[in-house]
């Protein structure tokens, strides 16, 4: 565990997230170092992290027990080590982010699948050369995030409604799924509402295991 007095101000933002979560009866807090191992080798497989990276682990590892399954948020840290200055030389300044993924096992098998915002220059060119997952009924959703997979039909039948409504009402969610294992993060380091949001969306995921 890091000790937030070394930390600069994101460390507060890691700490009133901590406290979002501990406070909840359905949370459990995992502490088993090789369980969090086994789930950081997961994670990595399965999304990118940026390749200057060092040291990627979880500060915090969170799972939470609903009646129809369960599912993680990890509170992660990218450690940057000393990057280069300007001039060449290791900088003085340790460069780290936090930033909080949740992910879950699912009940079916969807194949490779990502759900990503249509933001400028990339909605022009997902709309003109690749295909879309059209969901009826759904026009926010379909007009602020773009589906691709290798499994749509059976893709289709499991997004729920309330899933990807709830995705809709945030920026900048991706999602990854990697056959039975989901995966959902925001493009950005750690913010307060990030906890709620992931939260909340896994939780209306209806065949979590």
């Amino acid at each position: 565990m890091i000790d937030f007095r070394d930390f600069n101000k994101n460390s507060l933002i890691l700490k009133e997230s901590f406290e979002a979560f501990k406070e909840k009866n359905n949370i459990e807090l995992i502490t088993d170092e090789s369980h969090k191992q086994e789930l950081i080798h997961k994670v990595l497989k399965s999304i990118e992290i940026p390749f200057n990276v060092k040291v990627f682990t979880f500060e915090n590892l969170f799972k939470f027990h609903l009646k129809k399954g369960t599912f993680f948020i990890a509170q992660c840290l990218l450690d940057y080590g000393y990057p280069l200055s300007q001039s060449g030389f290791p900088s003085s300044i340790h460069k780290y982010d936090f930033q909080l993924i949740g992910f879950a096992n699912i009940k079916f098998d969807l194949g490779k699948t990502y759900i990503y915002p249509l933001t400028g220059m990339k909605a022009t060119v997902f709309k003109f050369f690749k295909k879309n997952i059209y969901f009826p009924k759904l026009e926010k959703f379909n007009s602020s995030y773009f589906i691709e997979s290798n499994k749509p039909e059976i893709l289709k039948a499991t997004l729920n409604e309330e899933f990807l409504n709830v995705i809709a009402g945030y920026e900048n969610i991706f999602v990854t799924i990697n056959n039975s294992d989901m995966y959902i993060y925001f493009n950005d380091n750690l913010k307060i509402f990030q906890s709620e949001a992931i939260e909340e969306i896994l939780s209306n995921y209806k065949f979590l295991v």
